[in-house]
């Protein structure tokens, strides 16, 4: 049987301005989040509910779906023979309870299968609380389901990922909490399975474009802040510079971060191996508590041998110090290599407090994170150094503090000058009257 192709006659309901309005055939992409997707159909609304209930029937022997959503045919005196049929709303909540069904179709046509549903509810008034419904009963089936195997369940929920991606893609981002929910449940399913990789191709979408909120709805702000910190979450074992990227613009982008958010982003900084140079945090807008402060500012201005010592009173639990140890001594070492043309192993093993054979293992390291280019010379125990790859330009915590005064003040008299500007045109409304 063969159920790689459908077709929808018209433009279904409720769809933003891009569906395309010519029969279309092209093949979803999955997972990339993309402006405009397409469904894979190709043909009437009865042609596809017929189609469904075939396949469905075919897959599941004793259930005779099709006689089940023929009765939700609506007949009409004016109707031609050669018009499509009309069916109640009853076929689409029908249609969205039929999950169950799925866990007996062939992961290899259930992808297709799934779009043929999602075309359907399209033509539903409630189309996205019968598809967030649908999918909520298909990720729960399909997780529990006993008679399928591992294999197959990872395989049929991967499919879901691109369908709901098809369906993320289709709506308006006006639609942002079924946005939103339609992201949750992609996330959900990638925790699920345990493969936070998959996440990787919608790495090339723009944050702004991925999540939906609206600034006036606590709601959606919570939704929204809690998708970014699963994101977050999900991706720091594999993409580290992208999983701070998601808590940076929750900070920045949403209104009233937490002090516990901005707590998270500086410890996910300091974990990171891969993130050395932390001085772009003096240039946001936010207020870092006093202890990370200090910390921060003690990476990035304490010499390797000092800041080790410092570190062996510090008090925070969630941070990694070995890594923050580490990525002070590679701070440390370029500072001092960017003026010289080379520095013997002992020189490196005083200036970083280590022990001389592991200065090389140390120089094979920074040469891979590609923070220096240079040649190591094992037999006169010799580093040469060609290109200092990373400048880390401290910013002292004074000055910190200095910054976060002027841009205060500088607020400050913006709310002043527009306070002044109401209060002119008030009285320039008055005297007109």
């Amino acid at each position: 049987m063969r159920v790689e192709e459908y077709k929808v006659s018209k433009a279904p309901k409720g769809l933003k301005e891009s569906w395309p309005s010519k029969p279309i055939n092209h093949l979803i992409r999955p997972f990339a989040m993309s402006a405009q997707s397409y469904l894979n159909v190709d043909g009437s609304l009865s042609e596809s509910v017929n189609e469904l209930a075939t396949v469905l029937d075919h897959f599941n022997p004793e259930l005779n779906y099709a006689e089940k959503l023929n009765a939700f045919a609506v007949e009409s005196a004016q109707q031609d023979d050669d018009e499509d049929l009309e069916y109640s709303e009853e076929l689409f909540t029908e249609i969205s309870n039929s999950a169950k069904y799925f866990v007996a179709v062939p992961e290899r046509e259930t992808e297709s299968l799934v779009n043929l549903v999602i075309s359907i509810l399209n033509y539903s008034q409630n189309f996205l609380q019968l598809t967030s419904a649908f999918f909520s009963d298909l990720i729960q089936q399909t997780s529990s389901a006993a008679q399928l195997n591992s294999k197959k369940r990872t395989s049929k929920l991967i499919s879901t990922i691109s369908n709901l991606t098809t369906v993320f893609n289709f709506v308006s981002s006006a639609e942002y909490q079924f946005k939103n929910s339609i992201l949750s449940k992609i996330l959900e399913i990638v925790q699920f399975l345990e493969t936070p990789a998959i996440l990787k191709p919608i790495f090339a979408t723009e944050i702004s474009q991925l999540v939906s909120f609206d600034e006036a709805d606590e709601q959606s702000v919570k939704a929204t802040r809690a998708i970014l910190s699963q994101l977050s979450e999900l991706t720091f074992s594999f993409d580290e510079k992208k999983s701070i990227e998601y808590l940076q613009y929750s900070i920045l982008n949403l209104p009233s971060p937490t002090p516990e958010l901005v707590e998270s982003f500086l410890i996910k900084n300091f974990n990171a191996k891969s993130v050395v140079d932390l001085s772009y945090i003096s240039k946001l807008q936010i207020t870092l508590p006093t202890q990370y402060a200090t910390l921060l500012n003690d990476y990035l201005t304490s010499p390797a041998a000092e800041f080790s010592a410092k570190s062996q009173t510090a008090s925070f639990p969630l941070i990694n110090f070995e890594t923050v140890i580490a990525k002070n001594q590679t701070i440390t070492f370029l500072n001092k290599a960017h003026t010289v043309k080379s520095l013997s192993f002992q020189e490196i093993s005083e200036l970083l407090a280590i022990p001389q054979e592991q200065v090389e293992i140390f120089l094979v390291n920074v040469i891979k994170g590609q923070f220096v280019q240079g040649k190591i010379d094992q037999i006169n125990q010799l580093f040469k150094i060609y290109k200092v790859c990373l400048i880390v330009k401290p910013v002292e915590l004074q000055d910190w503090l200095d910054i976060k005064a002027g841009l205060l003040k500088w607020k400050s008299n913006l709310k002043d000058i527009k306070a002044l500007i109401d209060q002119a045109q008030k009285k320039k409304k008055t005297a007109n009257n």
